[in-house]
């Protein structure tokens, strides 16, 4: 029934492309309502928050009812969901199993993983129904690539003849919604294409070498790491040539995106935009002029650090998102804290669909030197994948003091030892940085506080982020410097020319190491 579903939901949201915004509008509010009588139906915790919430009463909308967040929803899971067979405590222990990646939940529940911006773990369940939506939404929406006339028929004539390969560097020893997207791919996807998985924490080199043996035609990573590969490229140690790349879980910066295109100029480049908590909530067309959210079944709304809506063209501190098919633990209203922009008129490309822009989160990859001095690339998804493998952690945050010093600051539960938790987390911080070939060359400070503190300016957590510039890689393009929003000026590039200059006469000397702080 899965794959037949699927591929019925396929073909309605393919209908629902022809449709006007107005029919869309008209179907979201009619499904917003049923998903509000199911709750509240069905959930204690709704229930109780939407006691005095009427959806059939006249001009019942969205701003309406009460917000919710990962917090409120986390402290009350088992009262959220709305099958009783379902509880935190068990489904928590069950995907601390890497062998249950994949597999379902019960025989009929897919259980994702997430830390999102806060830094604090989040848990979020789909049926079978739900994920046959979300794996349609990806197959139809997930990339709406639309190559040209002679290029489609050359596509289809190889994939006659071979397989498409599909290459995913992820996190691969966790529930994260990407990597679990891939694994649990129906059948007919698996028959058409062959799946390879890379890890996002393998060595670089070794990525490297295994990204030139797959050639890849299709190929989706974290936009951090698509930049350090497109350097990669641009050196000439990579050489792969992709039909077309797709990138999520982070934003894709300006300058990120001009470096990936001119590393990969034949290979199309689109963003997608999605969480845990709903998966495929947005993606870029071919014009690339903003994300067409999937409006016919999720409600974003960007809105201020109050809670106001914002206007087409205004930049949201955060947005409320409401999954319309999502029965089994209902989002709606739930805070999001990725920063938006709701773009006002239609798209030329003639999709229906408003558009938005993303700005995401603002972690940031960590800089660092081997110890032959050369730079190394710590992307941040796999250091959320690293923390939520830790037991007992309510929250943290990493930061980059200096090139080699790294500081984790976090929150335990009330029942928990301290001391084990700052253990399990150096061992795990250890045992990352040795892969990466950078055994004994960052020191760790480890803090627990009471209190993780806020961004001034945004009032944010900054979960992962780095005080220190980013190295300059020799011969090619300048990569982002944190969040992109300021550049490196010619007199830091010089200080940091002479900088490599004076490690590689070091290194000449007889008796001395190279050493940077």
């Amino acid at each position: 029934m899965g794959l037949l579903r699927t591929i019925f939901y396929c073909l309605r949201l393919r209908r629902h492309d022809k449709q006007s915004l107005a029919r869309i509008e008209e179907q979201q509010a009619l499904r917003l309502q049923e998903v509000v009588r199911f709750a509240k139906e069905r959930s204690p915790y709704y229930r109780d928050l939407y006691k005095d919430v009427d959806p059939d009463s006249p001009g019942f909308s969205v701003r309406d009812l009460p917000t919710t967040n990962k917090s409120e929803l986390m402290a009350r899971f088992d009262e959220v969901v709305t099958d009783p067979s379902l509880k935190m405590d068990a489904i928590m222990d069950w995907t601390r199993d890497p062998g249950q990646v994949g597999r379902w939940y019960l025989r009929r529940f897919v259980p994702t993983l997430t830390s999102g911006t806060t830094g604090a773990p989040g848990l979020f369940v789909f049926n079978r129904k739900e994920w046959d939506w979300i794996q349609a939404l990806s197959v139809t929406r997930g990339i709406r690539f639309k190559p040209s006339f002679f290029k489609f028929f050359a596509y289809a004539a190889r994939i006659l003849v071979r397989r498409v390969r599909v290459a995913l560097i992820s996190v691969l020893n966790g529930h994260f919604i990407t990597y679990v997207l891939f694994r649990m791919t129906p059948r007919i996807g698996r028959l058409l294409s062959r799946f390879e998985f890379l890890s996002v924490v393998e060595p670089l080199p070794k990525l490297v070498e295994r990204l030139n043996r797959i050639q890849p035609n299709i190929l989706h990573c974290y936009p951090t790491m698509l930049e350090v590969l497109a350097f990669e490229q641009l050196e000439g140690r990579l050489s792969i040539k992709p039909w077309v790349i797709s990138s999520s879980s982070e934003p894709l910066t300006r300058r990120a995106r001009e470096v990936i295109g001119k590393a990969f100029p034949e290979s199309p480049l689109f963003e997608t935009y999605g969480t845990s908590e709903g998966v495929a909530l947005a993606s870029e067309c071919h014009l690339h002029r903003g994300l067409h959210i999937n409006s016919d079944y999720f409600i974003l709304e960007p809105v201020t650090n109050d809670g106001d809506p914002v206007e087409p063209g205004q930049s949201a501190d955060k947005l409320f998102l409401t999954c319309l098919f999502a029965q089994t633990m209902p989002i709606i209203r739930y805070e999001v804290s990725d920063a938006t922009t709701p773009l006002g008129g239609s798209c030329p490309c003639g999709s229906p669909f408003p558009l938005i822009k993303v700005q995401g989160r603002t972690d940031d990859t960590f800089w660092v030197r081997d110890d032959k001095g050369r730079p190394v690339a710590l992307p941040p998804i796999p250091f959320e994948a690293l923390f939520l493998n830790v037991q007992g952690l309510v929250q943290y945050q990493l930061v980059q003091q200096k090139r080699d010093v790294f500081l984790v600051r976090f929150r335990v539960r009330r029942t928990v030892d301290e001391a084990v938790v700052a253990g399990e987390i150096r061992q795990h911080m250890e045992a990352y940085l040795e892969e990466k070939g950078l055994g004994g060359r960052v020191q760790l400070r480890i803090e627990v506080v009471a209190e993780i503190p806020r961004d001034p300016k945004s009032g944010k957590i900054r979960q992962i982020q780095s005080l220190v510039e980013q190295l300059y890689i020799p011969g090619t393009p300048l990569a982002d410097r944190r969040s992109g929003e300021d550049r490196r000026t010619d007199r830091e590039l010089d200080e940091d020319t002479d900088e490599r200059r004076l490690d590689r006469r070091r290194m000449d000397e007889p008796g001395e190491e190279t050493d940077e702080g």
